[in-house]
């Protein structure tokens, strides 16, 4: 029975702590001040979604979305912070290009411009709001064009501008000597000038930015700074006068926070350091990686580049010992041929001399045998044709003929000891020694 208690002691708690928080928010909603005067929430309750804004495609004011009606933007948070500040809603209505949304305004085919510059022209057909968007107005050429413009220095060249734009009005009206020529939105002027159809185009930087982008234009750049900024506000019909008074308090009624939180989302750069970028470390630690494969490479290809060096010098250097060898071998070759030569011409030379010789001994020696034979036993020149006997047969045994019959005849007459060893054949041969056994080490037997 007690737990039964607790339980719907429990209950009933819970149901009256959210009845209080209930009737605390409705006392909230009923204690907050309505910001519009009971006129203007009265005229704003009959229009509620009858009110038109007339839109184009102007980054990052308004972007279209993938869908029909889906649009998204800098512009678009701003209308829906204030429809919920206001508590109404509007109606978007989309037009192609500026200078149709333009036109629309003009003929009260809309009520409200989403994003205007105030100018004088305007002015006679438009109320406008306080500005909320500050962005500033820049000269764009190509890449190929140097240096810094100011529109002074456009003078002379051929400058597209949008059709309708209030940079284009306030060109006209202040720099009525430049050459300028409307197109019909952002990129087609921007198209004309990578082309080279037009030399400058003098555009809203951020709607710039997104149309190059885009078409992936890559031969533009920002060449300064024309000093006209859009301070872009809602424009409104000036016949409603109290739609711009409730557009200035739905304006004002958005807070700083987010008004920063807006910016920061289509148009502030991100307060992140490149430090703690992801795309900087990945390209980072991608150009690490590719120098150090080529420092890597490099230190393979000198060692490769090394070791093939060495192998090559050691190839050349067995090559110029292998040729040091063979010119050796080569000189000593020419050596022995030399002295083969001169032993061949040595033996040639007393060849001849031994015959020449022996032919002139053979006539001393015949004669001599002739006296011999022709003398008495008894007569005293006998012993004189003897020794001429002698002295010839000595000197052809001398000359090398040892074998002939008039050696061993000499031989007979008391030459012995020279037939043994006969005084040419000794010459011969110690020269031969000389010319070849003092090298090679070979003996001869004497």
């Amino acid at each position: 029975m007690s737990h039964l208690k607790s339980i719907l002691c429990a209950i009933l708690t819970i149901i009256f702590f959210v009845c209080s928080m209930g009737a605390a928010a409705g006392q909230n909603k009923a204690d907050r001040k309505d910001i519009l005067t009971q006129k203007e929430r009265e005229w704003l309750s009959s229009h509620d979604g009858l009110i038109r804004i007339g839109i184009t495609e102007i980054p990052p004011q308004i972007l279209r979305g993938e869908k029909e009606g889906d649009y998204k933007g800098l512009s678009i948070d701003y209308i829906r912070l204030m429809e919920r500040h206001l508590g109404c809603k509007f109606q978007l209505v989309y037009y192609a290009t500026w200078n149709e949304l333009m036109q629309a305004a003009k003929s009260t085919k809309i009520d409200i411009i989403f994003a205007a510059q105030k100018t004088p022209s305007r002015s006679e057909y438009l109320l406008f709001s306080k500005p909320y968007i500050v962005l500033p107005n820049m000269i764009i050429v190509r890449k190929d064009m140097g240096g810094t413009f100011t529109l002074e220095k456009l003078a002379g060249l051929k400058i597209v501008c949008s059709e309708g734009s209030a940079v284009c009005e306030f060109l006209r009206a202040n720099y009525g000597y430049l050459d300028l020529y409307p197109v019909k939105d952002e990129m087609s002027g921007l198209i004309k000038v990578s082309f080279g159809e037009a030399d400058a185009m003098v555009v809203e930087i951020s709607r710039a930015s997104y149309d190059i982008e885009k078409a992936g234009i890559t031969n533009l750049r920002v060449a300064g700074n024309t000093g006209f900024t859009y301070n872009l506000r809602f424009a409104s019909r000036k016949d409603w006068p109290i739609l711009n008074r409730i557009l200035d308090k739905g304006l004002s009624s958005i807070s700083m926070r987010d008004r920063d939180t807006i910016i920061r989302k289509w148009i502030a750069i991100s307060p992140e350091t490149i430090f703690a970028s992801r795309t900087f470390w990945v390209s980072f630690v991608a150009g690490l990686s590719v120098i150090t494969l080529i420092f890597i490479a490099i230190i393979f290809w000198n060692r490769t580049l090394k070791e093939q060096v060495a192998q090559r010098t050691m190839q050349l250097q067995e090559e110029l010992l292998e040729r040091k060898r063979a010119d050796e071998e080569r000189r000593r070759l020419e050596e022995r041929l030399q002295r083969a030569e001169k032993m061949e011409a040595l033996g040639t030379l007393a060849g001849g001399v031994a015959h020449d010789l022996n032919n002139v001994l053979g006539i001393v020696v015949g004669y001599s045998e002739m006296l011999l034979d022709d003398l008495e036993t008894s007569s005293p020149e006998r012993s004189q044709a003897m020794e001429i006997l002698r002295g010839g047969q000595r000197a052809i045994i001398v000359s090398g003929f040892a074998e002939t019959e008039r050696v061993s005849k000499a031989q007979a007459l008391g030459a012995g000891a020279y037939v043994k060893k006969p005084y040419l054949l000794e010459k011969l041969g110690l020269a031969v020694r000389k010319e070849l056994g003092h090298d090679s080490g070979r003996h001869f037997d004497s």
